[in-house]
């Protein structure tokens, strides 16, 4: 999970990421991306999707480069 600064509206539209919004990379068992997207925060500027504690097990990784920012 993580809050990429822009995202793609179109093939060549860049728009910012709202504060309410964070991306979600989606693994399979054998560690391999099947899905991403981004999702409804849990709160403003949250790091994590809303209802993350019942639709998740855990955590795999998280992009601490950009909370440094």
């Amino acid at each position: 999970m993580g809050r990429p600064s822009r995202h793609y509206e179109t093939v060549s539209r860049t728009a910012p990421v709202a504060d309410d919004r964070v991306f979600c990379v989606y693994l399979n068992p054998v560690w391999s991306v099947y899905e991403w997207r981004l999702e409804e925060a849990e709160a403003p500027k949250s790091w994590y999707p809303k209802g993350h504690t019942e639709r998740y097990k855990r955590l795999a990784w998280i992009n601490t480069f950009s909370m440094q920012k």
